[in-house]
């Protein structure tokens, strides 16, 4: 099973996340349920090792902490974009939840880790044409209310690919401190 390590959303971020797209040609916006914020990507795993991180995940702890949602941006570059996503503004409590669960899990990773993590939410792909884009770039320019939410948990998602896209399910939840 492929495994990954996310952020989820409430419902109604998501959807104002996905209104803010207008549709994009050549593009595929994330299915409003789809977003999350990836904060440790696994890779395929066993069912021992689903539960060893399990294990893993159960030792981490962190206080419940504010996250803010900003304007957009995409990976690779502008040159050549592929991947939408909404900026996260770094705080500490974020940064710190993130390197707990790396320290946890680096060794059930089956791709490099990430040498710097840039929180990001990703809110659509490019499913056809390469170049620039004139879409993308309008919109990079927009300036979007920032969006603050609370974050009292993560979670351990399974992603099964099929021809339509990945569907995602929640595994566990870990909660902060507190909370349950």
């Amino acid at each position: 099973m492929r495994l990954f390590v996310s952020i989820d959303l409430p419902p109604e971020i998501c959807s104002e996340l996905n209104n803010r797209l207008p549709e994009l040609p050549g593009w595929k916006k994330a299915r409003v349920e789809q977003i999350h914020l990836t904060l440790f990507f696994i890779g395929e795993c066993s069912n021992e090792e689903k539960d060893e991180i399990i294990a893993e995940l159960d030792q981490v702890s962190f206080s419940p902490f504010e996250m803010e949602i900003e304007g957009l941006g995409v990976f690779p570059g502008l040159k050549n974009p592929k991947i939408l996503w909404n900026s996260v503004r770094q705080n500490e409590e974020l940064l710190s939840l993130q390197k707990s669960i790396l320290k946890k899990l680096d060794r059930f990773s089956k791709k490099p880790v990430w040498k710097k993590f840039i929180p990001h939410i990703t809110v659509a792909r490019r499913k056809s044409g390469v170049g620039s884009d004139r879409q993308i770039d309008r919109l990079l320019k927009m300036e979007f209310p920032a969006i603050q939410t609370g974050i009292r948990y993560f979670s351990l998602k399974k992603s099964i690919l099929k021809p339509a896209g990945s569907v995602h399910s929640v595994l566990q939840k870990f909660y902060s401190n507190g909370d349950s």
